[in-house]
């Protein structure tokens, strides 16, 4: 959900600003810096909204979300721009236009010329009976923010996690990001932010926050009711690990608590127990996540992803293959029924995901996601997406907006915090000030909510 994703960035901004450790290179001058930070947060937060989609790409939209499992549903449609030979496929645009954001379908989209303009590549291609493979190619404009200074934060949050007082430094994290804290209440109640130094010179890092779906009602009711209704049951473990399996950090969700829990050592990520050492070269990604239908638990337990860390002038990725299939968490009846399904994902390459952030050449620093996964249909993949289809349909009839305009609230208080800490006022000129104009648009007002406080 929106709030577990916004939440590990404002931890890591929190970290940084209550210890005052000097900023990494975001701009050749300080003002060079607050501009940049502030076009950065500007950009994202005008992708998540409010955002105006055009209706043919809303009608698309509808198709593709309903046939994410059952690819065939989608292959012969009439909406594809480019159908050559077994491949499909279809360009988006994203820009902002007359104090909205504005979402439609391209033949051949631009690249992002400027801060928050958006540029995506979606394919479908059958690779036999049943037998298809998504990908997506996504980039969005940041502005002209460095991507070394970008590169150089997690090590300056490390530091600065590192020179911090110890004990409970949630106190300090109100006062020093206090509209972050009142936008992300909306939501969240923050139970827990500590940082303890161990015997072995390591520094511990733990978070908590639970949902707070009463005073999320308040501003974004049907949003709440939507988390309400399918939030409750979902538990997630989303860990770091060496390839013996021994944990760096691990990230925890479990009906509506979140908890991060992470060591660090000299700048480094360090073990979560033993003695410290450095992250292996190939680190690798484990998921758990199951959900609750009636007297079922499902879902799967051991997804591992091999991470690769690349880089070079200009440019940081991570990437992410998934080649060995998890346990799946399923009545014994149906696990034989789909097998093949749930393999196919693995087989060959594998499953693909990445992220990345470089320099395009023009001073422009633009973020981008690339995935790929295989799909093989069966009888009861095509049942299940059907469902998946109508719970995704629950989730745009009004609760999606709501989303939306939640995480781009949070994202421009972060914004105003942060360029405040900088010494620069909030209402900037520029692609930052833009989102703020945009997010301050035609919404009804909203009553005075508590800040991201404390469980009582």
């Amino acid at each position: 959900m929106k709030q577990g994703r916004l939440l590990l960035p404002t931890l890591a901004v929190a970290t940084l600003s209550a210890c005052g450790e000097p900023l990494p290179r975001l701009g050749a001058t300080p003002a060079e810096a607050q501009h940049n930070v502030g076009e950065a947060l500007g950009a994202l937060a005008s992708r998540f909204g409010p955002i105006d989609r055009e209706p043919a790409y809303d009608a698309l939209r509808s198709k593709l979300l309903s046939a994410s499992l059952v690819p065939s549903r989608a292959f012969d449609d009439a909406s594809w721009a480019d159908r050559v030979g077994e491949t499909r496929g279809v360009g988006f645009a994203g820009f902002r236009v007359e104090g909205r954001y504005r979402v439609g379908i391209r033949a051949q989209p631009p690249s992002p010329a400027g801060p928050g303009d958006y540029r995506g590549r979606l394919s479908l291609r059958r690779l036999g009976d049943g037998d298809f493979e998504w990908s997506l190619a996504e980039q969005l404009g940041l502005g002209p923010i460095p991507v070394e200074g970008l590169a150089e934060a997690i090590g300056w949050l490390f530091r600065a996690a590192e020179a911090s007082d110890r004990g409970d430094i949630g106190p300090s994290v109100r006062r020093l990001l206090p509209r972050t804290a009142t936008a992300l209440g909306r939501g969240l109640t923050l139970e827990a932010l500590r940082l303890d130094r161990d015997g072995a010179g390591a520094t511990g890092v733990f978070a908590a926050a639970r949902l707070d779906l009463d005073s999320l009602a308040k501003t974004h009711p049907s949003y709440a009711e939507f988390l309400r209704q399918h939030s409750s049951s979902i538990r997630f473990r989303l860990g770091l690990d060496d390839v013996g399996g021994a944990p760096f950090w691990v990230v925890e969700g479990r009906e509506g608590r979140y908890t991060l829990r992470a060591r660090i050592r000299d700048g480094r990520l360090a073990p979560l127990e033993g003695p410290p050492r450095p992250l292996p070269e190939r680190p690798r990604f484990r998921l758990d996540l199951t959900d609750k239908s009636g007297p079922f638990r499902y879902g799967m337990e051991g997804l591992e992803g091999d991470l690769r860390l690349l880089g070079g002038p200009g440019e940081r990725r991570a990437e992410v293959s998934f080649r060995r299939e998890p346990s799946w968490v399923m009545p014994f009846v149906v696990k034989p029924l789909l097998r093949a399904s749930l393999r196919r994902p693995f087989e060959g390459d594998g499953a693909f995901l990445a992220y990345a952030v470089r320099a395009d050449g023009s001073g422009l620093t633009l973020a981008s996601r690339d995935y790929r996964i295989a799909v093989r249909e069966s009888w009861l993949i095509r049942w299940i997406g059907g469902n998946t289809g109508e719970l995704v349909s629950r989730f745009r009839e009004g609760a999606e907006a709501e989303a939306d305009a939640w995480t781009a609230e949070a994202l421009l208080a972060l914004r105003e915090d942060v360029l405040a800490l900088l010494g620069s006022p909030p209402a900037r000129r520029g692609v930052g000030a833009q989102a703020a104009a945009v997010s301050a648009g035609p919404t009804p007002s909203r009553p005075r909510t508590k800040p991201w406080s404390d469980s009582r």
